[in-house]
């Protein structure tokens, strides 16, 4: 009986591995070429019963966590193994599933941050209802950005292990500014398809002014667990 469950657990697993093969890079093209139809996507899914959204598609959360965060984890914990510092392989035997749930909370501090900044600035009610369909095009939106952040952590991680520097970590600043960009630009067509009758420089404005408190909450998120895992792992 165990071992028909083990089976069918693996058989699950398998399938959902292959799907992902094919959904991830699907999806993220798709809002790389058109970040405006993350917003009008999650808008049609929302109206469908749960169980059968994001049929086409990955979920918002499941491709940010496989596109931002899990690059971000992979790569920190690869340098972490090189390290013989004491607090580093302390970090790293957290195990793979704990440091991505840690690098969620810091995370989601962007999409999380720009959606509140949309709904506060838009007047918009204080409840999960009418956050949560800003919060998941946030989710598609913001992931293409911050997997520009690993460049950055290659930048800083790699000369202090005596590790040679990537192709794009000699150039993290060029990689983040490329997405920083695209991040503008995707929450500009955002705000477009949201609101027909602004115009152009009033989207492009005002997406700037919803980025801004992402980067606010992502950074005071950040701080606080690096205070926590300091005192933790001391």
């Amino acid at each position: 009986m165990n071992f028909v469950k083990i089976l069918r657990s693996v058989e699950e697993f398998v399938f959902v591995a292959a799907t992902w093969i094919v959904f991830v890079p699907k999806t993220f093209l798709k809002i790389l070429v058109r970040p405006r139809w993350a917003y009008d996507y999650v808008q049609e899914e929302s109206e469908k019963a749960p169980e059968v959204r994001y049929d086409a598609y990955v979920s918002p959360i499941l491709f940010w966590i496989i596109v931002a965060v899990v690059p971000f984890v992979v790569v920190i914990r690869y340098y972490f193994s090189f390290s013989s510092s004491s607090a580093d392989s302390d970090f790293v035997k957290l195990g793979f599933e704990n440091t991505v749930i840690i690098f969620t909370v810091f995370m989601v501090g962007l999409p999380l941050g720009i959606a509140l900044g949309r709904n506060w600035f838009n007047s918009a009610a204080n409840s999960r209802t009418a956050l949560e369909p800003v919060f998941l095009t946030q989710c598609y939106c913001v992931a293409p950005f911050e997997l520009t952040f690993v460049a950055g952590v290659l930048r800083l991680m790699a000369p202090d292990f005596k590790q040679p520097v990537p192709f794009v970590g000699k150039y993290w600043y060029v990689v983040i500014a490329i997405g920083f960009i695209w991040l503008w630009l995707a929450e500009t067509s955002v705000i477009k398809a949201d609101t027909a009758n602004t115009s152009t420089f009033k989207s492009v404005t005002w997406a700037l002014l919803y980025i801004l408190p992402g980067l606010v909450v992502i950074a005071l998120i950040g701080l606080g667990i690096i205070w926590g895992l300091g005192n933790l792992l001391d």
